[in-house]
């Protein structure tokens, strides 16, 4: 998903995974527009190290995150692809 955040974004809904045993792979692109945005992220979602990252707020730059799931969607494992690209 290539997202422009112009906005917070208050809720993130991931419908339709693969079943159990099968991968679901997400990945987020935020771009920025100079003003510090925050995303609330689902309680599904693991970060390692259990704190999700600090989001870039330069103007022009963006996130690249992605995401997993083996069961069913139940839970995602998150990771930073690289920030303030």
């Amino acid at each position: 998903f290539n997202v422009a955040l112009t906005s917070a974004i208050s809720t993130i809904t991931i419908t339709n995974p693969q079943p159990a045993g099968t991968v679901t792979n997400i990945v987020f692109v935020f771009n920025y527009n100079g003003t510090g945005y925050s995303v609330t992220w689902p309680a599904s979602i693991r970060w390692a190290g259990g704190v999700a990252p600090t989001l870039t707020t330069t103007n022009g730059k963006r996130d690249v995150f992605t995401l997993f799931s083996i069961d069913g969607g139940t839970s995602y494992n998150a990771t930073i692809v690289g920030q303030n690209f």
